[in-house]
């Protein structure tokens, strides 16, 4: 198995979670829905609208409780990669990790061949 390190940054609202994308690259943003000043359906269509490719290009896996259909798709259509219902299965949350950053390891030489 491999090992990955990483970095949480934490940002309180919308508008902290851009300063932060714009200051330094970030490989991935758990985005929530529902933030004061500026809520995750805002922020992720500003990230999305970002003329920086490094804030534009960042993969978003989106989290909420709510289940407001109307309220979901405006926030998958902001411009998410993923979207999550809480309480999510831990599992479910590092195999969607995993395939936005394509962290799994070859399972042969075969593979490693085969994606060349």
């Amino acid at each position: 198995m491999i090992q990955h390190q990483c970095t949480v940054r934490e940002a309180a609202d919308g508008e902290k979670a851009l300063q932060t994308l714009q200051d330094q690259h970030h490989d991935l943003v758990f985005m929530d829905m529902v933030m004061p000043h500026m809520d995750g359906i805002e922020a992720t269509r500003t990230l999305r609208a970002s003329p920086l490719p490094w804030v534009a290009s960042t993969p978003v896996i989106g989290l909420t409780a709510n289940v407001n259909q109307q309220d979901l798709a405006r926030f998958e259509a902001a411009g998410l990669n993923v979207l999550m219902l809480k309480p999510f299965e831990p599992e479910k949350l590092c195999a969607q990790i995993e395939r936005l950053l394509d962290l799994r390891a070859p399972s042969s030489t075969t593979d490693s061949a085969t994606k060349a």
